[in-house]
């Protein structure tokens, strides 16, 4: 005669079992995201390093064809173009990005495929004024790194006036401080002091509208707000779209560690917050003979 095992019913988890269970997950979930939160910081300032290193690398590669750096806005020292009249720093250094097909399809201040993204090389993860090259809220793509205008462009030494956007400097006559003293390029918000897409405000790679590259706001301490004082750069400015809050002719950066800039010497540095005037000053002027503070 066939013999039946009787299964016994396993005890159920009491509620207090359960919840003690849950408090559990919650404290592991707790210790992991910070770790979380520092490897993509680690990761994201490792992009923003690399990307910038690039364009430090391709400012010295045009130098060494055409025996000065690019303006930060102004003709084209390459082939002859008939639009090379007017673009800006990036734009000269697309073609040592690998990137002359891009440059070729520009068209004057315009260019032929509208609305596309900035490319990669100009995205910082730590902006979080754009998403994958475009602004917050859409529409306009733009750089999330700015060129320091106290190199790529002229300025009156005693009154600190903007005088000529086409400096054209040259190595090594025109950084008397060193190029391991002087920043080139930084990070920068896309969308700094406006909460509109389109606005003057973006540091714009193309638009939607008429595709311009916005050169004045892609650059940094182009106009500074009392001269010949140089502006301070701004340390995770929140909210970014309030003109209070973010200013669009400095530098700002949205990494923990600080502003990640590249400086002459190709070398890549974090300035951590708060740097003083006169170490902030001593490294984005290239011959002022200042000497930057123990906390740089």
């Amino acid at each position: 005669m066939p013999r039946f095992i009787r299964l016994r019913k396993g005890r159920a988890f009491t509620l207090v079992e359960l919840l003690v269970v849950i408090a559990i997950i919650a404290i592991l979930i707790g210790l992991l995201l910070p770790a979380v939160q520092k490897v993509r910081e680690a990761a994201g300032k490792i992009t923003c390093s690399n990307n910038l290193r690039q364009w430090a690398v391709a400012t010295h590669n045009y130098h060494d064809t055409w025996g000065t750096f690019p303006a930060g806005e102004g003709a084209y020292k390459g082939p002859s173009m008939s639009w090379g009249s007017g673009e800006d720093c990036f734009w000269h250094l697309l073609p040592f990005m690998e990137m002359e097909t891009l440059q070729k399809s520009a068209n004057g201040w315009s260019w032929n495929t509208m609305g596309r993204p900035c490319p990669k090389v100009l995205q910082c993860p730590a902006d979080p004024s754009q998403t994958n090259g475009f602004t917050y809220n859409g529409g306009w793509s733009g750089s999330s790194y700015g060129w320091n205008a106290r190199v790529f462009a002229t300025f009156n030494p005693t009154t600190g006036v903007l005088v000529n956007l086409a400096q054209f400097p040259k190595m090594p006559s025109s950084f008397s401080d060193g190029t391991s003293n002087t920043v080139l390029f930084a990070d920068k918000y896309n969308n700094c002091g406006s909460s509109t897409s389109g606005s003057s405000y973006i540091d714009s790679w193309t638009s939607l509208g008429n595709a311009t590259w916005d050169s004045n706001h892609a650059s940094f301490n182009l106009s500074d707000p009392a001269p010949p004082v140089i502006g301070l750069w701004l340390y995770r400015p929140n909210p970014y779209f309030d003109s209070t809050v973010c200013t669009w002719n400095f530098a700002s950066s949205g990494h923990a560690a600080g502003l990640i800039v590249v400086m002459g010497d190709v070398a890549t540095r974090s300035v951590a917050p708060p740097a003083s005037q006169q170490t902030w000053t001593a490294i984005v002027t290239p011959a002022s003979g200042d000497v930057p503070g123990t906390d740089f």
